[in-house]
């Protein structure tokens, strides 16, 4: 066979391999949905933990200790602290979570800059994280059990599972106390910083059963899964957990990146980069017939997000 043949033969097979495990990631994610965990049914918890899941298939083995550990911090640690800003004529809830504190300033900086567009508002943000030893969740433990019962037919290890059962003492921590924080009748719109994380997605999937307006911001670069992934660490998540029903995009780019996978055309609004809210633009003397377009996203890499004339 010639060279090119060769070449063919070897995209065929790596668009084969990422294809097969998207659909194997998607199949997980539809099996846990149809699990109505006892505690959490009105919620799909497949598509909550897509983040995890990911983390979980990526690695060649979740350790026991690992898992340990976890499990001690879900249930004895309280590690997440919120601060409220509230008005009283405000209908939109800004959330932005725990899953971002760990990233450092420049996530919640962005956040602010898109509230500050906002005047009556109301938001839930959350503080540096800090460890406290509380008992509370010591109530949770009966819930494994019968979590793991629940989940013997999704095709995973039982390291896996109990990784996901982690994640899922978590989520019901966070539903019993944003249930006695917040009431989602007083708004009309819930807008999170990234709807994939677990809190996020949960919190969304709350305000959505009570008949409320969702939408989740485009926090970062988000693209399709290539077809050349041949692990599951290469899958992008930015799509696969998106719950909202308006995904508040930077760009084209962007949308047609969605479009591609799986998201409804409806379902997208372009509003152009939040990192140019309040940005100063600036003249530079002595140049004529040209245009400049600064391209630019938080992590240094330039992508062309939209394709404007000149």
């Amino acid at each position: 066979m010639t060279d090119m043949t060769h070449l063919l033969l070897r995209c065929v097979r790596r668009d084969y391999t990422s294809r097969m495990l998207l659909e194997r990631f998607r199949t997980l994610v539809n099996s846990l949905n149809r699990i109505r965990i006892w505690g959490l049914a009105d919620y799909d918890l497949g598509t909550a933990l897509t983040v995890p899941l990911k983390e979980a298939l990526s690695q060649s083995a979740v350790s026991r200790t690992m898992i340990f550990k976890r499990l001690f911090a879900a249930i004895f640690i309280e590690r997440h602290y919120y601060e409220t800003y509230t008005q009283p004529e405000a209908k939109i809830l800004f959330f932005y979570s725990h899953s971002y504190v760990a990233g450092g300033p420049h996530h919640k900086k962005l956040f602010h800059k898109v509230t500050s567009l906002v005047g009556q508002k109301d938001m839930l943000v959350a503080c540096q994280q800090r460890g406290e030893c509380c008992f509370g969740g010591v109530a949770l433990l009966a819930y494994l059990p019968i979590w793991f019962v629940q989940m013997r037919k999704v095709e995973l290890d039982w390291k896996c599972k109990f990784f996901l059962l982690t994640y899922l003492l978590e989520v019901k921590k966070w539903i019993q106390s944003s249930e006695k924080q917040f009431c989602p009748a007083k708004y009309k719109l819930l807008v999170t910083f990234c709807d994939a994380h677990v809190t996020d997605n949960i919190m969304t999937q709350y305000f959505k059963n009570a008949g409320i307006a969702t939408a989740t911001l485009q926090h970062g670069w988000y693209r399709e899964t290539k077809q050349g992934a041949d692990s599951f660490s290469d899958i992008e998540l930015g799509f696969e957990g998106l719950v909202s029903d308006k995904f508040l995009a930077w760009g084209e780019y962007i949308e047609t990146s969605a479009i591609r996978s799986g998201v409804g055309r409806h379902k997208i609004v372009c509003l152009g980069s939040p990192h140019f809210i309040d940005y100063e633009c600036t003249e530079a003397s002595g140049v004529s017939n040209y245009f400049g377009l600064v391209l630019g996203r938080s992590e240094g890499h330039c992508k062309q997000e939209n394709q404007i004339p000149a």
